[in-house]
């Protein structure tokens, strides 16, 4: 067992963390910042009230706040972890909390490293999965404009220090109740403006921060969420103690849905070979041209007749996915998503007879659209609409209309069996953000994944929901979880996926998980490694029927047709797969993870 050892230092003024019987630690400043819009806090230590109980303590810091009528910093340490939160009283609106570093005076104060590299819970499109302790790092719910790429849509909100190669590792994770997820962004080393001016501010404050784009309200007192210190043995023992630990405080919700045996059907999604047919068309290949993966003629290869076409190429192969998505852009609205009539004539006679032949069709939608919806629907910034509100009741009930069609077995609905969510991740951040319900963050996030998932259960029982996020704060908004697009540094995405997954399991235990589009990443010859790299991480997903993209940044493009050697492996796998699903099918529902 690793054991987290912490001393309160007087002379200066830090508590001192370290695993037991090596040399990582980490000397936390007293000092912290609870931000205004319109003012940055600055602090003189007042007092400090120290009690010890055998090896457990507590420490009350009491500071004067420019800002704040009282501040009081509560420091725990018991049964070998720190617990850590502040308190302030007074009244303002809080748009910056920052954990370990904060002006004193009129100098910046921050944290030590006693640590080489810094994990990172929530999976990047780089396979970064540790950065240097002076390195920016954030897990955002939206889209962070100093970084390219949260591969999922937030994840477990902690990070994990220590050394590569060694054991002993210090994890730092928020404990959050619910209803006060209202922070965008959990960041490593964001500089307040005021650790700008030091002079070696290049070494960063080591600080952890949370960024409140609504501003929250205080008039009276206000609690911080719970920062927490563990010790573990490596990160990946950080990251499940701490999702354990949020389930045993039932500070995240338990699912209690019902589950059932075709959510875990082998997977076709249409969408990389709609952009095998854009690439041919607009030219591509080695030398020709490479038109943007989520351009125009990739969304009009998503037709009827394609999908037809590539699915009778599939059962001519022997070959037969249980559930098909229509990607991107079945629909000619993406607020609404009514269905596209010259794209499908009849898509309520395709997915019927996909019925008939025991299958299932999920339908692509993007979220926080706003075409053609009234801005009062619509979350605001300076008056101009930037997403939709699932705060807002005029828009919940468009939403719920929506679903029954997409969803509903009523005249003019499609009889579709669930959705992908997609572009959750688009989520604007910054100050200046407005919705009709308040809510803003995580909580914001929450709000729309529970609006649609609550709808389209009402339009059908056995609905299937995907989601790319990894907070176990979502675990009652979703059926299945994507790892979502794998794109890497490296030539495979053999590493992505099984992170990602690692992290799934981690912080949503027990969901399927769909492994999405892998051959497009790879550019190794043949496919054999990849099909069981997802038989053995979740459920086997193919994009492709037809037509192979191999692609990376600084090579040329490649594009061939599948050989029947391709088909086979494809078939293999599916069927090693399949009879591992056999004890399961037999009851008709599926429980627990793969």
């Amino acid at each position: 067992m690793d054991v987290l050892c912490a001393d309160f230092n007087r002379e200066f003024e830090e508590v001192r963390l370290r695993v037991k019987g090596n040399r990582v630690y980490f000397w936390l400043s007293l000092a912290s910042a609870v931000d205004t819009p319109e003012k940055q806090e600055s602090c003189r230590l007042a007092d400090v009230r120290f009690e010890r109980n055998g090896h457990d303590w507590q420490t009350e810091v009491l500071w004067q706040s420019s800002v704040w009528d009282e501040k009081k910093h509560i420091y725990r340490f018991q049964n070998n972890r720190l617990e850590h939160w502040i308190i302030v009283k007074g009244k303002g609106n809080i748009s910056a909390l920052t954990y370990l570093s904060g002006t004193v005076g009129n100098r910046e104060r921050g944290s030590v490293p006693g640590f080489g590299a810094v994990y990172l819970a929530c999976p990047n499109f780089l396979d970064k999965t540790f950065v240097h302790p002076s390195d920016y790092a954030a897990n955002s719910v939206g889209n962070v404009t100093e970084l390219w790429g949260s591969a999922l849509n937030s994840g477990p909100l902690m990070f994990a220090f220590g050394e590569f190669g060694q054991e002993g590792w210090i994890s730092a994770a928020l404990h959050v109740r619910p209803g006060e997820y209202g922070f965008q962004t959990m960041a490593w080393n964001k500089k307040r403006p005021n650790a700008m001016k030091e002079q070696d501010h290049i070494l960063s404050p080591q600080a952890i921060s949370l960024d409140y784009p609504g501003c929250v309200r205080v008039d009276g007192v206000w609690t911080s969420p719970k920062l927490v210190f563990c010790a573990a043995k490596n990160p990946e023992t950080c990251l499940r103690e701490y999702c354990d630990d949020l389930r045993r405080a039932e500070l995240v919700p338990v699912s209690s849905a019902q589950t059932h045996a075709w959510w875990r059907e082998p997977i076709f999604c249409t969408w990389h070979e709609q952009c095998a047919l854009a690439q041919m068309a607009g030219g591509g290949g080695p030398d020709g041209k490479d038109p943007r993966e989520d351009g125009p003629l990739s969304f009009q290869q998503c037709t009827q007749a394609n999908i037809s076409r590539w699915l009778e190429t599939l059962e001519t192969q022997g070959i037969k996915p249980g559930t098909i998505i229509i990607d991107a852009m079945w629909q000619k609205d993406l607020a609404g998503n009514h269905v596209d009539v010259e794209k499908f004539p009849d898509l309520r006679g395709f997915i019927e007879d996909r019925h008939r032949k025991g299958q299932h069709v999920l339908l692509w939608m993007s979220a926080w659209q706003t075409e053609g919806l009234p801005a009062e629907w619509c979350v605001l910034r300076e008056g101009k609409p930037v997403m939709a509100d699932p705060t807002h009741p005029a828009y919940r009930n468009f939403v719920q209309e929506m679903l029954k069609r997409m969803l509903g077995d009523g005249p003019g609905s499609y009889g579709a069996d669930g959705l992908k969510i997609d572009g959750t991740s688009v989520m604007p951040e910054g100050p200046g953000l407005k919705s009709l319900g308040d809510l803003y963050g995580f909580e914001l996030l929450r709000a729309y994944f529970r609006l649609v998932y609550d709808s389209a259960k009402t339009a059908k029982h056995d609905a299937l929901i995907s989601i790319y996020g990894a907070n176990p704060y979502f675990n009652d908004c979703c059926d299945m979880v994507r790892v979502g697009d794998l794109y890497t540094v490296r030539g495979d995405p053999l590493y992505a996926l099984s992170w990602r997954a690692m992290v799934f399991n981690a912080a949503l235990p027990g969901k399927p998980i769909d492994t999405d589009g892998c051959f497009w990443f790879d550019i190794v010859e043949g496919i054999e490694e990849v099909l069981e790299r997802q038989v053995a991480t979740g459920v086997p997903c193919l994009y492709q029927a037809e037509n192979l993209v191999q692609r990376r940044a600084f090579l040329p493009n490649r594009i061939r047709k599948f050989t029947p050697q391709d088909y086979g492996a494809i078939r293999k796998a599916w069927e090693k797969y399949r009879q591992r699903l056999q004890p399961s099918h037999s009851s008709g529902q599926v429980h627990g993870g793969l």
